[in-house]
């Protein structure tokens, strides 16, 4: 005899916020890895003048923002291309994200070694991972808010093009402050060993 089954439809695949949740984990993990071979990439190239766009030139506090942030940002493109995300909305939610990394690294740091008098390279790898995934998560979470409208999209692209302008010039002609001194050398900009 047989009996009546009802037979529920199967899920289909992951959810959008799942989803979003491991692009962005995954954009952490990603720029980390990156930001790890652009630390090195300038030494391995020789010193060689174009590497210094995307590579550390020195241990200042500016150029490991600047090797977290090209990862970060070029990760954008796997974000629109996986989420399907509107563009202008893509383009806010991603500066928020830049500039969370930027305030958490440069926060974070200079309060812990300003309290123990000095900076422990555990403690900046890890910190470097944290600042990675808090950008990532805000830019998730403001892909998600009912504020990021894309209506300042204009606004945020020029703020990416001020952040690109300064990484670029900055690291050939930094201003001499503590967010660019080498504290090994305590030399600024390119150091040519």
């Amino acid at each position: 005899m047989m009996q009546n089954i009802m037979v529920l439809p199967a899920k289909q695949g992951i959810s959008m916020r799942t989803k979003q949740l491991l692009v962005a984990l995954g954009g952490a993990v990603i720029s980390f890895g990156v930001a790890v071979l652009l630390h090195f990439v300038w030494d391995w190239s020789g010193e060689f003048l174009p590497v210094a766009i995307f590579g550390a030139v020195n241990e200042s506090v500016w150029e490991h923002l600047k090797i977290m942030l090209w990862p970060f940002l070029l990760w954008s493109l796997v974000i629109y291309a996986v989420l399907k995300t509107d563009p202008k909305r893509l383009l806010e939610a991603r500066m928020l994200g830049a500039l969370t990394v930027i305030a958490v690294t440069v926060s974070v740091f200079y309060i812990y070694s300003g309290i123990i008098g000095r900076s422990i390279p555990a403690v900046d790898i890890i910190l470097a991972f944290v600042s990675l995934t808090a950008g990532e998560l805000v830019s998730i979470r403001a892909i998600n808010s009912p504020y990021i409208t894309g209506q300042y999209y204009i606004l945020a692209g020029a703020a990416l093009v001020l952040l690109l302008v300064m990484l670029l010039c900055f690291t050939v002609n930094a201003p001499e402050i503590g967010l660019f001194r080498d504290p090994v050398t305590g030399l600024y900009g390119i150091i040519k060993r």
